[in-house]
């Protein structure tokens, strides 16, 4: 994938009345702390997925459960809040 298309698809959409939401196309984003995340959940039956990214620092973080409804979103976004504060930016 060039790097234009995958730039295109973490761009968050700006909705028509204007604020931006934080979803692109099939991706969420968000910027905390100087840091960009992007990521995107699911699951089904009997199990929740999160994967979250830092594309500009080059790690991401996957966690699979096997249970409905837990909070893999936050989990994801704090392991790697960890890793990013183990391996500082250069």
């Amino acid at each position: 994938m060039k790097p234009a298309s995958r730039d295109l698809m973490w761009t968050a959409l700006k909705p028509a009345e204007g604020q931006p939401h934080g979803y692109a196309l099939g991706w969420g984003t968000v910027t905390e702390d100087g840091i960009r995340y992007v990521g995107h959940d699911g699951g089904q039956q009997g199990t929740s997925t999160n994967f979250f990214i830092a594309p500009e620092r080059r790690a991401g973080v996957v966690v699979l459960a096997n249970m409905e409804d837990v909070p893999v979103n936050d989990l994801g976004k704090e392991i790697l809040k960890i890793v990013l504060r183990e391996n500082p930016a250069k």
